[in-house]
């Protein structure tokens, strides 16, 4: 192995040190050192001079490193795992068992099914099964609605939501029972339908006045669409 080759090895082994690839305890800094000076009488160019200052500064960032390492273990009363099987060794078995007993934390635990809990069990799943029919039958039935029939989509939609907003802005605070009298379920479904687009649009505002549901000008706080209740609204 040629002086280069030499000096770019203890390069290396300073760049695994310090990228923590390497304990920097389990090398030998006085022998790397008698190798740098075996090497110097050897080096011809600057080259290999620039490398002889690089493999230094190595073996000083492993000097680092190592005091580094030796001041953490000793912060932390480290033993290598060597160190504590040969201390181990030394210990006789009445200490050795009197730490176990101090040490270990036995769990009893017991799974198993008696008539009992089995009884449990079954009557838990039928009540269960009891309570989801219970819920199929109270399902409510879903209708159907035609928008278009009912002309909430269309062209006119835009021109028809201006006109509601017209005759609200001119009435406010409006009764919303007073606003829907005198009209046909599909006219209620309509104006309802408008009235929740305004009031997520933030034109408007639903308030409750001496247990009164009015309409008003304003903006609402709440973020998203507006859901009104159709039925009960919009009964004929």
């Amino acid at each position: 192995m040629d002086t280069s080759d030499e000096l770019n090895q203890i390069i290396e082994l300073s760049k695994a040190v310090l990228e923590r690839k390497i304990d920097p305890l389990k090398l030998n800094v006085r022998e790397l050192l008698e190798k740098i000076d075996a090497i110097f009488p050897k080096l011809k160019d600057i080259e290999e001079h620039l490398k002889d200052v690089e493999a230094m500064h190595g073996i000083a960032n492993i000097l680092h490193e190592q005091t580094h390492e030796l001041n953490y273990r000793s912060e932390i009363m480290y033993l290598s795992p060597e160190a504590m099987i040969e201390k181990i060794k030394k210990m006789d078995p009445i200490t050795l068992a009197n730490i176990l007993i101090l040490c270990l934390n036995p769990v009893l635990s017991t799974s198993y099914l008696s008539t009992e809990s089995l009884l449990n069990a079954i009557e838990y799943w039928y009540a269960m099964s009891k309570k989801k029919e219970q819920k199929e039958e109270r399902s409510p039935n879903v209708v159907s609605i035609n928008l278009e029939e009912l002309g909430i989509i269309g062209k006119e939609s835009l021109a028809k939501i201006e006109e509601l907003a017209k005759e609200i802005t001119s009435k406010t605070p409006i009764n919303l029972k007073e606003m829907l009298a005198g009209k046909s379920y599909e006219e209620k479904i309509q104006t309802l339908y408008f009235l929740a687009y305004l009031i997520s649009n933030g034109s408007f505002i639903l308030k409750e006045i001496d247990d009164e549901i009015f309409v008003d000008r304003g903006k609402s706080s709440y973020k998203g669409s507006i859901i009104i209740e159709a039925s009960k609204w919009a009964k004929e």
